[in-house]
């Protein structure tokens, strides 16, 4: 797979001309950007996100844990949310729980280990627990703190 190194040296430009072309963050002239958009087709170069979001800390994606998404009222939300994030240059990851507390635990901690830059979270916890799950949730002194 083509990386932007190559697409660099196909296009005869500099890595960081293929960056502003794909990222849009500075000013390229028609001509080198057309030269760095044939490349990117002819090699098919696709940006790796993961390196991308690394480098801009932001990942671009928001997690949503929902209890059951056959509710009457969940596919609405979702779609709401899905396009609001799209609006604004986000996707989505999606879990349901189906109401098990232990499976809204780890799909937590998935999310929280750097998959999202944000979690919207319909909690299905226990009352008895609630309290203690706050403090998690809440908790600013873990490296883990997504809005």
């Amino acid at each position: 797979m083509a990386n932007i190194k190559d697409v660099a040296k196909k296009a005869g430009v500099s890595i960081s001309t293929v960056s502003n072309v794909i990222n849009g963050t500075k000013f390229v002239g028609e001509e080198l950007t057309e030269k760095v958009n044939e490349a990117i087709k002819e090699l098919g170069y696709q940006a790796n996100e993961m390196a991308a979001s690394m480098k801009r800390k932001s990942t671009k994606n928001i997690g949503v844990i929902l209890p059951n998404i056959g509710m009457v009222f969940f596919p609405d939300i979702l779609k709401g949310i899905e396009a609001a994030a799209k609006e604004n240059g986000y996707k989505l990851f999606y879990f349901s729980t189906d109401y098990d507390f232990e499976k809204e635990k780890e799909y937590l901690e998935l999310l929280r280990s750097g998959w999202v830059d944000g979690i919207i979270l319909d909690s299905c916890c226990p009352v008895e627990n609630i309290e203690e799950y706050q403090e998690i949730l809440v908790n600013k002194e873990t490296e883990k703190n997504v809005p």
